[in-house]
């Protein structure tokens, strides 16, 4: 995705937002777009949020205390992309809305937004909302009392923010290298670590070995049963795997129903009776109908000179010879 188009879609998501939030003043659809780790700051003493839950219930405080549209004029709207899958969106807001019959208006809102992208939808992560400093002297160009006697409090706050900034965007890493179904590493985090393990082993000091792991008729499970069963096995299945390689590797999800292991400082034979313990713990699952599940499995050891995609080609010409012996078997390439 070219950051036009990432810019494009963020500013998107935010002209959504405020539609939803202060012209519909629609709670579920607001709530609609906010992240499962959404937090922030508002303009009131007691507007700090820490989770989602917290969030929810001020949006819904907010909108049950002044539940007229509230108009918005947006203006020096500024997008930035600090890390793949995070966005922040920097604007002003002109607000005017009608609250006990009064007219209200509140100008210059600054609002600070920290986009993430779940599943190819931006969703809020974090929002910091506050109004221009205006108090100063008659005499003072500049508010410098005002600035001399706030600056250590500022300056603590400014590290707060800071600090909370990095851990929203710690929790945004770890969610975008995360399978949201079965909490293993996604694909982009176990390419990441084969890389590096791979460059590791390029003086030959240590062994590295990988394993192809692919459900057995996954497909049939999902037609007849429904995804909702498919999704129980591959998250019992993700249990397995962490529990039986634990120590020994990493474990991901590949993609659909096969899952992958980097196995640290094994050889062939090694890693070949390790994915033979998996694929007889495989055996213990059942579908609805008290089916045993079986999987098949390739087992492969880098060679010199093996690329990240030399390598995975061979698991998976390694897995397909399992599928074509017979499936539920073990194959070494």
């Amino acid at each position: 995705m070219t950051a036009l188009s990432t810019e494009a879609e963020v500013r998107a998501a935010v002209e959504r937002y405020f539609d939803r939030y202060f012209r519909e003043r629609d709670l579920v659809a607001t709530c609609e777009l906010l992240s499962p780790s959404m937090h922030g700051i508002g303009t009131g003493s007691g507007e700090v949020c820490f989770t989602r839950e917290a969030s929810e219930q001020l949006y819904r405080h907010d909108i049950e205390q002044a539940p007229n549209p509230v108009q918005y004029s947006l203006r020096d709207l500024h997008v930035s992309q600090p890390a793949p899958g995070v966005a922040i969106a920097s604007c002003v807001l002109d607000l005017h809305t009608t609250i006990a019959r009064q007219a209200v208006r509140f100008n210059g809102v600054r609002h600070s937004l920290v986009w993430s992208r779940h599943d190819d939808v931006w969703r809020l992560e974090h929002i910091h909302v506050s109004f221009p400093g205006v108090e100063h002297g008659d005499d003072e160009a500049y508010p410098a009392k005002e600035l001399e006697d706030r600056n250590a409090v500022l300056e603590r706050r400014v590290d707060e923010r800071t600090a909370e900034l990095h851990e929203a965007l710690a929790r945004i890493d770890r969610l975008a290298r995360t399978d949201s179904l079965t909490g293993l590493a996604n694909r982009r985090s176990i390419d990441e670590t084969l890389q590096r393990a791979l460059a590791q082993t390029g003086g030959g000091a240590s062994t590295l070995a990988v394993i192809l792991l692919d459900l057995d008729r996954f497909k049939r499970i999902n037609d007849v049963h429904g995804h909702l069963e498919g999704d129980r096995i591959l998250k019992a299945l993700s249990g397995i795997l962490a529990r039986t390689v634990e120590g020994a590797g990493h474990v991901g999800r590949w993609g659909g129903e096969e899952s992958v292991i980097i196995a640290h400082e094994m050889d062939l034979t090694v890693a070949w009776h390790l994915a033979e313990t998996i694929r007889g713990e495989i055996h213990g699952l059942r579908d609805p109908d008290g089916v045993s599940v079986t999987g098949s499995l390739g087992v492969v050891e880098a060679r010199a000179g093996d690329t990240h995609e030399t390598l995975m080609a061979r698991a998976d010409l390694a897995l397909y010879a399992a599928k074509a012996g017979g499936r539920d078997r073990v194959e070494r390439g």
